[in-house]
């Protein structure tokens, strides 16, 4: 008996540590569960509502073609032929007077299932019919009870706010502000909170996300907004873009100045001046318009005066910045500049006392950097 005993006491000791040792769930996965849940279920519902809206956007298969057809018969051949949950807010047509049988008469094509929708229920009865997307399902309602309900959605607009990447954030927020007063003050304006009159609100959220509660109806009108301004800004940067391009092959005049008196003092100076020219620009590069007679090169007592393509007039730039003038007299000279490329042939025109003479105001201008085009 006592042997017995001590076998129960043992094991229930065994199953008691079992007990102990095993893990209990843990407060913060079940935190991550529900998380996961929520997250689920948003997730699925905005799947539903996108796969609505993908249907909304497609052009009719067939003209609506209705005649004296009660509402609730119309709304089962479109759920059918489009594979859509629509169900009609009865308690709502009820609020109006009117039923899920009130009579479509309706003669459409060629629009997409969105516009035919609208036109449609717009025509029936008194006119005050529309739907929602609510709940996964496509809702028939009344104008008045679709203006109470407001819906959710983000937008992506850093392509309209935030196109140049090296905007400061000013700038940045300057677009924010600019967008933010395009939209309350052309679409539905007084249905927005800012306004003063309605319930509809906006706000940015970083980077480049702007968040809308806003009925349907305001919504739709805020997508076809948007995308006007898109398909605009898309042909403003297409025009822009054309005009550097070609700006970009027409050649430019510029005058850069030589302020080192070294240079005025001596001719040995200037001419090394130029041979450094010509080992560290490409100057022989075909223009890609025009003719090359037009672009030349001169050395001059205080100035180094080039015409040529913008980018080659940049190379020319910098190698005369990087050239260093030493003392005039027997020791005059400068410091090679850090790189160089040779060109095949030599430049077009020669610092000589015909250069100078072909351009005397420019010798005794003052030190000035222009572009003359």
């Amino acid at each position: 008996m006592g042997q017995k005993m001590w076998g129960y006491c043992y094991a229930l000791a065994v199953l008691t540590s079992i007990a102990l040792a095993a893990p209990l769930p843990a407060a913060d996965d079940t935190a991550g569960e529900s998380s996961s849940s929520g997250q689920t279920r948003a997730s699925m519902q905005a799947a539903a509502e996108r796969r609505i809206e993908a249907a909304l956007d497609s052009p009719l298969k067939a003209p609506l073609e209705f005649i004296a057809t009660p509402l609730n018969q119309v709304t089962q051949v479109l759920s059918e032929d489009y594979d859509l949950p629509i169900v009609i807010d009865v308690a709502a047509l009820d609020a109006v007077a009117s039923s899920p049988e009130v009579e479509v008469n309706s003669s459409i094509g060629n629009v997409t299932l969105r516009s035919a929708l609208d036109l449609m229920l717009r025509n029936t009865g008194e006119g005050d019919l529309t739907y929602i997307i609510d709940k996964e399902v496509l809702m028939i309602t009344t104008q008045e009870e679709a203006e109470k309900r407001l819906q959710i959605l983000v937008y992506r607009v850093d392509d309209l706010i935030d196109s140049d990447r090296f905007a400061t954030t000013a700038e940045r927020d300057a677009g924010v502000d600019q967008l933010n007063e395009v939209i309350v003050a052309t679409v539905e304006h007084e249905s927005w909170m800012e306004n003063g009159t309605g319930e509809g609100e906006i706000q940015f959220f970083t980077p480049g996300m702007m968040v809308i509660s806003q009925t349907r109806r305001v919504h739709d009108q805020v997508e076809d907004l948007l995308q006007r301004l898109r398909t605009a800004k898309a042909e403003v940067d297409a025009d822009a873009a054309g005009r550097q391009a070609t700006a970009a092959t027409q050649p430019v005049t510029r005058s850069i100045a030589i302020s080192d008196q070294a240079v005025a003092d001596c001719e040995k100076t200037r001419n090394m001046i130029r041979q450094a020219l010509e080992k560290s620009v490409n100057w022989q590069r075909e223009l890609p318009e025009g003719d090359s007679s037009e672009v030349f090169l001169y050395v001059l007592p205080n100035r180094v005066l080039v015409r040529h393509v913008p980018d080659m007039v940049r190379q020319v730039e910098r190698v005369v910045h990087e050239i260093t003038p030493t003392p005039g007299g027997s020791g005059c000279g400068i410091n090679e500049p850090s790189q160089g490329k040779s060109p095949d042939h030599p430049t077009p025109a020669s610092a000589d006392s015909k250069a100078t003479a072909a351009a005397p105001d420019l010798a005794d201008a003052p030190a000035a950097s222009e572009d003359d085009n």
